[in-house]
């Protein structure tokens, strides 16, 4: 008989021995469902967890099926943006390909791999063009079955209400600058104008899409306004602050920063300079107008990156990379700054940001080399670090998102397919309220208030807000 020992997940009937079978090409004897993240960990898909026994395997197969959620809003997001078939070729047909061109055209014996959990199998529905049959279960249609890492090799999850270490960033870095110059060399040696007319799918859907813009601006107004009211006591002692965040009430300056920083084409880098409050004095002469685009990661924070650390020493050894529903041909210090402004805290970045941007810099000129390809044109540590900082507002964009909903302790986190709607509410200001309407307790107020005190002080004492 078959055991199939479930928890209280009403999607996990769906996934059936003969289902599994048929994914895995192998017999099964039994297998284990479980949830496979915590409430507030995953907010465009759901996790389950499978612990399979094999009919020609003794050791347990360890995997997660990622899916749709069962949340009704939740769902129309990811059919109105297409970002789990997005993630799916990521997976399918992107990895793939940026590790066999290193054998076919470059001739290199040891490929470097993308940093990834290992794809079993998947599929997802293109909801733009294919006609959609809405009496199947969406969770048979969307799903990425993958290498649980976590159970399978030891790999853990950092704890997301501290910032990083200084062992987590480094490796950290050097995964992105492996991706990032993997994709870079792969252009160059396929000759292409861009990703984007192999890969079509790492245009922008999420950001720059025109019909998510109303859900943005009520995700932004609603952070900024919890911001104002946990740092009341800070603002009105600091009210030139508070001047510099009126600036980002107004939808349409922020849709056109995002707009500039976003192109895939490259970044208008006056424009950008023009974001700045104050233009630091080495920024007198003109910027270097040569793009530095990559693929890049797209949501590049604590929670979607996995560790692993030597038992003995403590020092992390191995980053994994997961959740590629964001990713996105674009500027390549998109990542870099939203990795550093979400998942690093002020009294990190100012003791360590000026060793971590050198030391990600020497990590991709490296990797360069052995792809053997000439970096970017004007790459110099100094225009580096000079676009590194023009894109500091965008860090500081990207945490007012991301931050308030990241920063509750797990047992306050929203269990997002449980939110019940608003029926006088549309579409838009359910889905923001998802993330902008949670209760808070002093503890996450404490933790938000500390981070964004730092986080606003820093930035505009360095003339960035």
């Amino acid at each position: 008989m078959v055991k199939n020992e479930t928890v209280d997940l009403p999607i996990t009937s769906s996934i059936t021995k003969e289902f599994l079978e048929k994914l895995l090409k192998r017999k099964i004897v039994d297998f284990k469902v479980n949830e496979g993240s915590n409430p507030g960990d995953n907010f465009l898909a759901i996790l389950i967890s499978l612990e399979i026994h094999l009919v020609d395997q003794t050791e347990p197969l360890y995997l997660l099926y990622k899916t749709f959620p069962q949340h009704p809003i939740r769902q129309k997001l990811l059919e109105d943006t297409n970002l789990f078939l997005k993630e799916f070729l990521v997976y399918d047909a992107w990895f793939p390909e940026i590790v066999q061109f290193q054998n076919d055209i470059i001739g290199l014996d040891l490929v470097m791999k993308p940093a990834v959990p290992p794809m079993v199998s998947g599929g997802a529905i293109d909801y733009e063009n294919e006609e959609i049959n809405y009496e199947v279960d969406p969770i048979l249609k969307n799903f990425i079955l993958m290498v649980d890492v976590r159970k399978t090799w030891g790999f853990k999850m950092a704890d997301k209400l501290r910032s990083l270490s200084v062992s987590h960033v480094k490796i950290v870095l050097e995964e992105l600058a492996k991706f990032h110059s993997l994709c870079y060399a792969y252009r160059i040696h396929k000759d292409l104008p861009n990703l984007r007319s192999v890969f079509t799918f790492l245009n922008d859907t999420f950001f720059l899409n025109p019909n998510q813009k109303a859900t943005f601006d009520a995700v932004r107004i609603g952070n900024l306004e919890l911001v104002r009211e946990t740092l009341d006591d800070f603002l009105s002692k600091r009210p030139e602050i508070e001047d510099s965040l009126r600036r980002f009430e107004t939808p349409d300056t922020v849709s056109d920063m995002f707009h500039v920083f976003l192109n895939p084409e490259g970044t208008d880098e006056e424009k950008m300079e023009d974001f700045l409050r104050q233009k630091p004095k080495q920024f007198l002469k003109p910027p270097l107008k040569d793009q530095w685009v990559v693929g890049g990661h797209g949501d590049c924070w604590t929670n979607n990156m996995l560790f692993k650390t030597d038992n003995d020493t403590g020092k992390v050894t191995d980053c994994i990379l997961v959740d590629f529903q964001l990713a996105r041909e674009s500027c390549i210090m998109t990542d870099l700054v939203y990795f550093f402004y979400t998942s690093t805290d002020t009294a990190f970045r100012e003791k360590h940001l000026d060793e971590m941007i050198r030391w990600y810099f020497e990590k991709f000129s490296e990797n360069c080399k052995i792809l053997k390809v000439e970096p970017f044109n004007g790459f110099t540590l100094e225009n580096f670090q000079r676009k590194f900082h023009r894109s500091k507002i965008f860090g500081f964009l990207f945490a007012l998102l991301v931050l308030p909903i990241i920063l509750q302790k797990p047992e306050n986190a929203l269990d997002m397919d449980k939110v019940k709607l608003s029926s006088g509410d549309t579409d838009e200001e359910n889905i923001a309220g998802m993330f902008t309407n949670t209760p808070r307790d002093k503890d996450d107020r404490t933790l938000l208030r500390d981070r964004f005190t730092g986080l606003l002080t820093e930035l505009y004492d360095e003339g960035v807000l």
